[in-house]
């Protein structure tokens, strides 16, 4: 008898323990992880397309997932003109914005922070380092290594897809067309478009071509004579960022404004680096797929979430580019685009797959 009042005993103890212990395990698994995205531009195609392909593929995981971008008028004086001494003249701005991105991020309490292109990375590192929270940076340029922010973190606590574009693959196609010897690139004055052209300029110095002209430009009367200039200089030229160009009176010139002009003015072959861009004059750009950008980022977020270590997942380039021509302004140009490079158009691959498949002896 006292044997079976001592297991009943020990029955009673131990059953609210077990049952316990399964309300923690289903606690835990019904939990939310919070994402917050942040943007670094007012929302476009490209910002929806990243959190598309960022929240889609994360679908199938237990997350509360909201994004919002930087408040970029309070930030213009910092990052639309830019000089590395803005970062000292405009301290002040920089320090109430920054007080504004943490009251936000606290106000949503996120367990994960994603920065997405390099303003939104810049601003928001040093609020998430004192935070202690992971970061995961999507679409930057930057060679992060000598960036402003990537030293305030330990590799435990960061990872991250940088884009990066084709310009072997591209001047490899080129070549199929036309000698190309001289590149020049023209840009606006953003930040963005300063670490773009320092990319451009780097990868282009491994390839056998000379980097002719390079213009960081935030005025449009600029933009005009560097057309002319170009026109007479280079076989190719880049437009990179045709963005925070300003007329006369200030104000930012739209996109089809510049269109418009640059499709009458400008003489020899362009690539872009962007769908937008592309638009504007370019015969071919190899860009990146902005959906499948925001996916990537998204796969280095689930592996954390499996349990992998931040410094397991780390920083990778981001792995596919989409291929666009323009056959009109081929033909406007007199230019004979291959069969073989038109059948890769309209698909997105690998750089190496686009090398793979485009013949250049």
């Amino acid at each position: 008898m006292k044997k079976v009042i001592l297991i009943l005993l020990i029955i009673f103890i131990m059953v609210p323990s077990l049952s316990f212990g399964t309300s923690q395990t289903d606690d835990k698994k019904s939990k939310q992880t919070k994402i917050l995205m942040i943007n670094s531009y007012p929302l476009s195609e490209r910002d929806i397309l990243i959190r598309k392909g960022f929240s889609e593929t994360l679908k199938d995981f237990n997350i509360d997932f909201s994004a919002f971008s930087l408040e970029y008028r309070q930030l213009a004086k910092l990052f639309s003109i830019y000089k590395s001494s803005n970062w000292t003249t405009y301290k002040k701005n920089i320090v109430e914005a920054r007080k504004e991105l943490a009251n936000k991020i606290t106000a949503f309490n996120p367990d994960i922070i994603v920065v997405s292109d390099d303003e939104a990375a810049v601003m928001v590192a040093p609020i998430v380092s004192k935070q202690n929270l992971p970061m995961f940076f999507v679409g930057v340029n930057e060679d992060i290594k000598n960036s402003l922010w990537f030293g305030m973190f330990d590799s435990s606590k960061i990872a991250g897809v940088i884009e990066t574009y084709p310009i072997a693959a591209t001047i490899k196609i080129y070549k199929r067309i036309l000698p190309i010897k001289k590149v020049s690139l023209l840009s606006g004055g953003g930040y963005s478009s300063h670490l773009i052209t320092k990319q451009f300029e780097a990868e282009l110095k491994k390839q056998d071509v000379t980097v002719d002209k390079v213009y960081n430009l935030s005025k449009w009367s600029d933009w005009k004579k560097a057309v002319e200039e170009i026109n007479n200089s280079s076989d190719l030229v880049w437009i990179l960022v045709p963005h925070q160009v300003y007329d006369d009176d200030g104000n930012e010139l739209g996109l089809s404004t510049m269109t418009n002009w640059i499709k009458k003015h400008l003489k020899i072959p362009a690539s872009g680096i962007s769908d937008v861009i592309a638009k504007m004059g370019p015969i071919i750009s190899l860009t990146p797929a902005t959906y499948s950008v925001g996916k990537q980022s998204a796969e280095q977020v689930a592996r954390y979430l499996m349990g992998y270590k931040m410094s397991d997942i780390g920083v990778v380039e981001h792995d596919y580019h989409d291929i666009i021509l323009n056959t009109d302004i081929a033909r406007d140009l007199n230019i004979n685009i291959p069969e073989d490079i038109v059948m890769l158009v309209n698909s997105t691959h690998t750089t190496n797959e686009i090398i793979d498949k485009v013949d250049t002896k």
